[in-house]
């Protein structure tokens, strides 16, 4: 699976970037009225850096800096992993998992922002794969723990069927 084909990849819709010149407390009511947990840093159209939740408690909160006038140039993370479009999701996850990190951009081929994953990205799209092979998954299971048990069963019922037919012929 590429990582375009991820069921929550919509391919920049909803890109929310920021300047690294502006302050944490602007970064933050971004990424509160969006609702997300990390916003790209761009800047002259490439990726500048990510300023995260972790960077907040981590960088401003316990660094005792002031929102209101740090730069989220200031506390972003710079060194960012990137990913493409045709990457395959599965490298990303395991990159995400390995740099312990939960939001990876997605650029275009000439590096330029198009998109955020996010690790909820992997559970909206494989949750639903999840469920549908547990469950063919406990019926196989069931099917083949129980198959012995119905076939004693059907003998059973049958052997009942034929003494009753016979004791009704006779």
């Amino acid at each position: 699976m590429r990582v375009g084909d991820l069921r929550e990849f919509d391919d920049g819709a909803s890109l929310i970037t920021v300047s690294g010149e502006i302050t944490i407390r602007e970064a933050v009511g971004t990424m509160a009225s969006s609702r997300i947990g990390a916003v790209l840093v761009v800047e002259e159209g490439r990726v500048a850096g990510i300023f995260t939740e972790r960077d907040l408690m981590t960088k401003v909160v316990a660094g005792d800096r002031d929102p209101a006038t740090t730069r989220v140039a200031d506390v972003m993370t710079a060194e960012v992993r990137t990913v493409k479009v045709d990457d395959d999701a599965i490298d990303c996850l395991e990159t995400m998992d390995e740099g312990r990190f939960r939001h990876m951009p997605v650029v275009d081929a000439e590096g330029r922002p198009i998109g955020m994953l996010s690790q909820r990205d992997f559970v909206a799209t494989t949750l639903p794969q999840a469920l549908a092979l547990a469950g063919r998954t406990a019926r196989a299971t069931v099917a083949k723990r129980y198959q012995p048990v119905a076939i004693a069963a059907s003998v059973v019922a049958y052997t009942v069927v034929i003494i009753v037919a016979v004791s009704l012929i006779t």
